[in-house]
């Protein structure tokens, strides 16, 4: 985000409209052609994210996979968290903890 500085002195709804947008064109860029879930929207104290699911296909085992991802806008940076799992249903627990442990500091 070229402009971080004039954003935060937007108004919040306008912020929000503007990291959004910013969010969604980098779930765009690091996806590209994979299949995607439509994005959650989330917040984590005052910063603001996206959550998606795809299938990735893994080269050298031949086999597909879910790919957990989040997206995290924070202090002008996007922070992306992922977590693979080959068998649905396998895992679960420890997706939802691992994915869930983001917090504002």
């Amino acid at each position: 985000m070229d402009n971080y500085d004039e954003i935060t002195r937007l108004a919040p709804i306008k912020q929000e409209t503007e990291i959004s947008n910013f969010l969604n064109k980098g779930i765009t860029q690091f996806i590209q052609d994979n299949v995607i879930s439509s994005s959650i929207s989330f917040k984590v104290g005052s910063y603001i994210g996206r959550e998606i699911v795809y299938s990735q296909l893994n080269y050298s085992t031949g086999k597909w996979y879910m790919q957990f991802t989040k997206f995290l806008f924070a202090k002008n940076n996007i922070y992306i968290i992922q977590c693979s799992i080959y068998t649905e249903g396998e895992c679960d627990n420890e997706k939802k903890s691992f994915l869930n442990s983001i917090s504002q500091n």
